[in-house]
Protein backbone atom coordinates (compact mmCIF):
# COMPACT_ATOMS: atom_id res chain seq x y z
CA UNK A 1 0.00 0.00 0.00
CA UNK A 2 1.57 3.27 -1.04
CA UNK A 3 1.10 6.40 0.94
CA UNK A 4 0.45 9.75 -0.70
CA UNK A 5 -0.02 12.84 1.40
CA UNK A 6 -1.89 15.67 -0.23
CA UNK A 7 -1.40 19.25 0.90
CA UNK A 8 1.62 18.37 3.02
CA UNK A 9 2.44 22.07 3.25
CA UNK A 10 -0.48 22.52 5.64
CA UNK A 11 1.01 20.15 8.26
CA UNK A 12 2.97 21.96 10.94
CA UNK A 13 6.47 20.83 11.93
CA UNK A 14 5.23 19.92 15.42
CA UNK A 15 2.46 17.74 13.98
CA UNK A 16 4.89 16.09 11.55
CA UNK A 17 7.26 15.35 14.45
CA UNK A 18 4.41 13.75 16.38
CA UNK A 19 3.49 11.62 13.34
CA UNK A 20 7.12 10.68 12.94
CA UNK A 21 7.45 9.54 16.58
CA UNK A 22 4.37 7.36 16.11
CA UNK A 23 5.81 5.97 12.87
CA UNK A 24 9.01 5.01 14.70
CA UNK A 25 6.96 3.22 17.38
CA UNK A 26 4.90 1.43 14.72
CA UNK A 27 8.04 0.26 12.93
CA UNK A 28 9.60 -0.95 16.19
CA UNK A 29 6.41 -2.89 16.93
CA UNK A 30 6.55 -4.71 13.59
CA UNK A 31 10.20 -5.61 14.22
CA UNK A 32 9.29 -6.92 17.68
CA UNK A 33 6.48 -9.01 16.17
CA UNK A 34 9.02 -10.56 13.82
CA UNK A 35 11.21 -11.53 16.79
CA UNK A 36 8.26 -13.14 18.56
CA UNK A 37 7.35 -15.20 15.49
CA UNK A 38 10.97 -16.30 15.11
CA UNK A 39 11.30 -17.31 18.77
CA UNK A 40 8.07 -19.32 18.64
CA UNK A 41 9.23 -20.89 15.40
CA UNK A 42 12.52 -22.02 16.93
CA UNK A 43 10.77 -23.46 19.97
CA UNK A 44 8.36 -25.42 17.79
CA UNK A 45 11.19 -26.53 15.49
CA UNK A 46 13.09 -27.90 18.49
CA UNK A 47 10.01 -29.88 19.52
CA UNK A 48 9.63 -31.20 15.96
CA UNK A 49 13.27 -32.26 15.78
CA UNK A 50 13.01 -34.06 19.13
CA UNK A 51 9.84 -35.87 18.06
CA UNK A 52 11.36 -36.80 14.71
CA UNK A 53 14.51 -38.23 16.30
CA UNK A 54 12.50 -40.30 18.78
CA UNK A 55 10.16 -41.63 16.13
CA UNK A 56 12.92 -42.35 13.63
CA UNK A 57 14.80 -44.28 16.31
CA UNK A 58 11.79 -46.32 17.32
CA UNK A 59 10.63 -46.95 13.75
CA UNK A 60 14.13 -48.01 12.76
CA UNK A 61 14.22 -50.44 15.68
CA UNK A 62 10.93 -51.90 14.42
CA UNK A 63 12.42 -52.31 10.95
CA UNK A 64 15.54 -53.99 12.36
CA UNK A 65 13.29 -56.50 14.14
CA UNK A 66 11.61 -57.22 10.77
CA UNK A 67 8.37 -55.97 12.22
CA UNK A 68 6.81 -53.94 9.41
CA UNK A 69 3.33 -54.06 10.94
CA UNK A 70 0.93 -51.33 11.93
CA UNK A 71 3.34 -49.82 14.44
CA UNK A 72 6.01 -49.35 11.77
CA UNK A 73 3.50 -47.90 9.28
CA UNK A 74 2.10 -45.45 11.83
CA UNK A 75 5.66 -44.42 12.70
CA UNK A 76 6.41 -43.65 9.04
CA UNK A 77 3.14 -41.71 8.71
CA UNK A 78 3.84 -39.59 11.79
CA UNK A 79 7.42 -38.95 10.64
CA UNK A 80 6.10 -37.71 7.28
CA UNK A 81 3.67 -35.35 9.02
CA UNK A 82 6.45 -34.05 11.25
CA UNK A 83 8.70 -33.47 8.24
CA UNK A 84 5.90 -31.59 6.46
CA UNK A 85 5.34 -29.48 9.55
CA UNK A 86 9.10 -28.91 9.79
CA UNK A 87 9.15 -27.68 6.19
CA UNK A 88 6.69 -24.88 6.96
CA UNK A 89 8.37 -24.15 10.28
CA UNK A 90 11.69 -23.77 8.45
CA UNK A 91 10.02 -21.22 6.16
CA UNK A 92 9.03 -19.33 9.31
CA UNK A 93 12.48 -19.21 10.92
CA UNK A 94 14.77 -18.94 7.92
CA UNK A 95 16.74 -15.76 7.43
CA UNK A 96 14.50 -12.82 6.72
CA UNK A 97 14.95 -9.07 6.34
CA UNK A 98 12.90 -6.76 8.50
CA UNK A 99 12.97 -2.98 8.23
CA UNK A 100 14.18 -1.11 11.30
CA UNK A 101 14.12 2.56 12.35
CA UNK A 102 16.72 4.94 11.03
CA UNK A 103 17.15 6.51 7.62
CA UNK A 104 20.48 7.03 5.86
CA UNK A 105 21.07 10.69 4.93
CA UNK A 106 21.24 9.84 1.24
CA UNK A 107 17.48 9.19 1.30
CA UNK A 108 16.68 12.39 3.15
CA UNK A 109 19.00 14.93 1.52
CA UNK A 110 17.64 14.98 -2.02
CA UNK A 111 18.37 17.53 -4.76
CA UNK A 112 14.77 18.77 -4.47
CA UNK A 113 15.41 19.59 -0.82
CA UNK A 114 18.35 21.84 -1.72
CA UNK A 115 16.05 23.94 -3.91
CA UNK A 116 13.90 24.89 -0.92
CA UNK A 117 15.26 28.07 0.61
CA UNK A 118 13.31 28.34 3.85
CA UNK A 119 14.65 26.31 6.77
CA UNK A 120 11.21 25.52 8.16
CA UNK A 121 9.97 24.28 4.81
CA UNK A 122 13.09 22.11 4.43
CA UNK A 123 12.54 20.56 7.84
CA UNK A 124 8.88 20.03 7.09
CA UNK A 125 9.73 18.45 3.73
CA UNK A 126 12.26 16.07 5.31
CA UNK A 127 9.78 15.01 8.00
CA UNK A 128 7.05 14.35 5.45
CA UNK A 129 9.45 12.37 3.23
CA UNK A 130 10.56 10.31 6.24
CA UNK A 131 6.93 9.68 7.19
CA UNK A 132 6.32 8.26 3.74
CA UNK A 133 9.44 6.09 3.99
CA UNK A 134 8.44 4.79 7.43
CA UNK A 135 4.95 4.00 6.19
CA UNK A 136 6.49 1.97 3.34
CA UNK A 137 8.69 0.10 5.84
CA UNK A 138 5.79 -0.61 8.18
CA UNK A 139 3.69 -1.94 5.29
CA UNK A 140 6.61 -4.11 4.14
CA UNK A 141 7.16 -5.51 7.66
CA UNK A 142 3.46 -6.22 8.15
CA UNK A 143 3.38 -8.11 4.84
CA UNK A 144 6.51 -10.15 5.68
CA UNK A 145 5.24 -10.94 9.18
CA UNK A 146 1.89 -12.00 7.73
CA UNK A 147 3.56 -14.50 5.40
CA UNK A 148 5.72 -15.87 8.22
CA UNK A 149 2.69 -16.20 10.53
CA UNK A 150 0.77 -18.08 7.82
CA UNK A 151 3.68 -20.54 7.49
CA UNK A 152 3.78 -20.94 11.27
CA UNK A 153 0.03 -21.66 11.39
CA UNK A 154 0.33 -24.21 8.57
CA UNK A 155 3.10 -25.98 10.47
CA UNK A 156 0.99 -26.06 13.63
CA UNK A 157 -2.08 -27.34 11.76
CA UNK A 158 -0.03 -30.18 10.29
CA UNK A 159 1.55 -30.95 13.64
CA UNK A 160 -1.79 -30.98 15.46
CA UNK A 161 -3.33 -33.14 12.76
CA UNK A 162 -0.79 -35.82 13.71
CA UNK A 163 -1.99 -35.98 17.32
CA UNK A 164 -4.57 -38.72 16.59
CA UNK A 165 -1.90 -40.71 14.78
CA UNK A 166 0.54 -40.24 17.66
CA UNK A 167 -2.11 -41.35 20.19
CA UNK A 168 -2.90 -44.37 18.02
CA UNK A 169 0.82 -45.06 17.74
CA UNK A 170 1.27 -45.01 21.52
CA UNK A 171 -1.84 -47.13 22.14
CA UNK A 172 -0.73 -49.64 19.51
CA UNK A 173 2.72 -49.75 21.09
CA UNK A 174 1.33 -50.58 24.52
CA UNK A 175 -1.12 -53.14 23.12
CA UNK A 176 1.71 -54.75 21.13
CA UNK A 177 4.00 -55.04 24.16
CA UNK A 178 1.39 -55.80 26.83
CA UNK A 179 -0.55 -58.44 24.91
Amino acid sequence: MSWELENWETISIETAKLYFQEAIEGLKETAESAKIVTNRGWLTMNILITLAILLIGFTTSQAIQDNFGLLFQLGILVILFILASGFFMFKTIRTYHINTPGTPPQYMATPELNKIEENETQQQSVLIAMLGEYQRRIDDNVEKNGVRIRHYKKALHILFSTIPAIVLYIVQYFIFWVF
